[in-house]
């Protein structure tokens, strides 16, 4: 592989050795941008570099190049990709969320925009104390944002169908904003490409294994609930018990929420109680509602808002329950109780790698999700019988119960991943006939993955599975699942 010999970052001359996994990068090239789910966002990588595994130039996963880093980044770029009969474009992914991304993507305007790497930034950087190592653009005081310029997108993945989207283009979202129609509109197509878990994930030493849907919507509404509804479902024996629950989720962008939302039974429009946490020494100190706020013209109120990303609720769920006294919203103040704990909803790839510290999956009305078991991942450092775990990347190579629960029904907690595309995005003809040729390479591979290749990272086959949706959040029925 090529020398990053063109990186012309002032903290490289103090460098003595460059990662030979990182391309030169050179400036003049279309760009085709990829952004998405971030619970894909592994298989995605994986994919891209073993397709263009020569042009990788920079990266945020991890101080040194290994696929595995490269797997668990959120920012990426390819330089200098030669395409058979289209010409040499610059591949850049940035991955934000399902929502956010087909927002970024089938926006007909140019305000809704992602941050992406800009190459010319990197290149002509100056001035900073950022130690790059090998390409690795996550160390330094500048960090990554320095190095980025919010674009359109021109490939999206999601965790959920456009039709359940807040963009669905049927008409004006919230926003204002009419979107394209993926697969309707001139320039644009999309289809299913695998089955993407979730599960729901309680924190350090939660006292019980399994959600039931009733006191999951009860979350949702009212942000926390007593442990006597998890345990009896009796909201009026609320002295049962001396400890409660509170909800964390993820903000508008998420399409692990959308799934969520879905399987509650609680819409995907209607307004949610989250909650934010604050913990020292390893303990769960404060609980508050998530603060309102806004994300590309769409309006957040308290409670409402969430989290960018699943890691940070997983890592929340890493500490122990708080002992200070604290009432669920809308019951009686003398009904105070000294232990809180939290619960979250979390793609596999974010949550697999905190198993060792703590956490706690949670079967689903008594039945397992995948990769429920923790014993699977006690070996944080090499390769077992059952997968590999690394800091934020996860290789899952085995069938579990929970595989087996999800291809023939019974669990439900799981969504089509999509591939989407729009051309009227793209920076110039080059990269409009780029966009459909990496849409095609990608399909082609993600799609002929079986379900225990190190690349699916959890995720299934999707000609493994026994059942299918034809609406989103529907009950299954029998059939393998449509493309």
């Amino acid at each position: 592989m090529k020398n990053l010999k063109n990186l012309a970052l002032a903290a490289l001359a103090a460098a003595s050795v460059v990662s030979s996994h990182a391309a030169g990068i050179e400036t003049g090239n279309q760009k085709v941008y990829i952004t998405g789910s971030t619970g894909f966002r592994a298989t995605v990588n994986k994919s891209l570099y073993s397709l263009y595994s020569n042009n990788i130039a920079v990266w945020d996963g991890g101080t040194s190049f290994s696929e595995l880093n490269l797997a668990g980044a959120k920012n990426l770029a390819f330089t200098n990709v030669n395409l058979s009969g289209v010409g040499t474009v610059d591949v850049i992914c940035a991955f934000g969320g399902s929502e956010a991304g087909i927002q970024c993507t089938a926006a007909p305007s140019s305000n809704k925009k992602f941050p992406f790497y800009d190459l010319s930034k990197i290149l002509t950087a100056s001035g900073t104390t950022a130690s790059v190592a090998g390409g690795d653009m996550t160390k330094g005081s500048n960090g990554v944002s320095t190095y980025t310029t919010a674009q359109s997108a021109t490939i999206t993945f999601a965790d959920n169908a456009q039709n359940v989207s807040a963009f669905t283009g049927a008409g004006a979202a919230s926003d204002g904003t009419t979107y394209r129609v993926f697969g309707t509109d001139s320039g644009t197509g999309g289809q299913r490409v695998a089955v993407i878990p979730f599960n729901i994930y309680g924190s350090k030493n939660f006292p019980v294994s399994d959600m039931n849907q009733k006191a999951f919507l009860d979350l949702c509404k009212n942000g926390a609930i007593y442990g006597s509804q998890l345990i009896n479902d009796d909201p009026n024996n609320l002295t049962a018990t001396n400890w409660t629950v509170h909800f964390a989720g993820r903000n508008i962008d998420s399409g692990t929420r959308v799934q969520a939302m879905l399987m509650a039974g609680y819409g995907t429009t209607a307004n949610v109680k989250q909650q934010a946490v604050t913990a020292s020494g390893g303990v769960i100190t404060v609980f508050a509602l998530e603060p309102a706020g806004s994300i590309n013209g769409i309006a957040m109120s308290a409670g409402n808002n969430g989290q960018s990303s699943g890691g940070t609720l997983i890592k929340w769920l890493t500490n122990g329950p708080g002992t200070s006294s604290v009432t669920v919203p809308g019951a009686p103040a003398n009904l105070k109780k000294a232990s809180n704990f939290v619960s979250t909803y979390c793609a596999l790839p974010d949550a697999v790698g905190q198993y060792t510290n703590g956490i706690v999956p949670l079967t689903w009305n008594g039945v397992e999700g995948r990769c429920y078991s923790r014993d699977a991942f006690t070996n944080s450092t090499g390769v077992n019988s059952n997968g590999f775990v690394s800091g934020a990347a996860v290789y899952v190579t085995y069938l579990d119960q929970g595989y087996t629960n999800i291809i023939t029904g019974r669990y439900p907690y799981w969504g089509y991943e999509y591939c989407f595309y729009n051309t009227n995005q793209a920076t110039g003809s080059i990269a409009a006939n780029a966009t459909t040729n990496i849409y095609s390479a990608l399909l082609d591979r993600i799609t002929n993955y079986s379900s225990t290749d190190n690349c699916m990272f959890g995720a299934i086959k999707l000609n493994d599975m026994k059942v299918q949706r034809t609406t989103e959040g529907d009950r299954v029925i029998p059939g393998a699942a449509l493309q």
